[in-house]
């Protein structure tokens, strides 16, 4: 009489594909909420941040947190301008490079934005071109600058330190007020980044 072989139980292959799907499950659904599922509760808070700096500013006083609000047509935003480029400023609107100029001074303002995630302000950034107008507005009033170089026309390099200088390429003094958008060059986190000039507008 034959023996009868017994049958292998497949369970644990069971568990490591169930486990497995889990953790894709998972892994998209982390990654989805940073790409999406954060920028509706982001663009409610940054207008909200917006409605509260032009209130104080309409009383003649400044906003605590808010520097400035930067608008634009080809972007579709106006967002707040908070001090700082860190991930919590980052995550609640643009950041300011605080070792850059002020609004209204002479020398290179710098802003960072996010491309992608919290709202995502600065997502069509690589579409801006030469001659496209910002504006920028404080307790001061409004200032419109207009797009010298977009970021097709910049390799900003490894360290893109130099974008930050006060005359950005230049090693001279500065004569006007510029600024300088950055933001990430690719979806992917790398140091790439993307950067804009602009004039102020006389």
């Amino acid at each position: 009489m034959a023996e009868l072989t017994p049958r292998r139980r497949p369970w644990l292959l069971i568990t490591l594909l169930v486990l497995l799907v889990l953790a894709l499950v998972a892994g998209s659904a982390a990654v989805a909420w940073q790409v999406w599922g954060t920028n509706r509760p982001a663009r409610s808070a940054a207008s909200e941040l917006v409605s509260e700096a032009r209130t104080a500013w309409k009383a003649g006083k400044p906003h605590p947190k808010v520097l400035a609000v930067l608008s634009s047509e080809e972007l579709g935003i106006e967002w707040p301008v908070l001090v700082g480029t860190s991930t919590e400023q980052l995550d609640r609107g643009l950041g300011w490079y605080p070792q850059t100029s002020r609004p209204g001074e002479k020398g290179n303002l710098a802003i960072a934005g996010r491309r992608i995630t919290h709202g995502a302000p600065f997502a069509k950034l690589l579409d801006l071109r030469e001659g496209n107008q910002i504006t920028l507005e404080t307790h001061q009033g409004r200032s419109r600058y207009r797009i010298t170089t977009a970021p097709a026309q910049v390799d900003a390099g490894k360290s893109g330190g130099w974008v930050l200088d006060r005359v950005p390429g230049q090693d001279a003094e500065p004569t006007t007020s510029l600024l300088t958008l950055t933001t990430a060059a690719d979806l992917l986190g790398t140091n790439r980044r993307a950067v804009v000039f602009a004039e102020l507008m006389g």
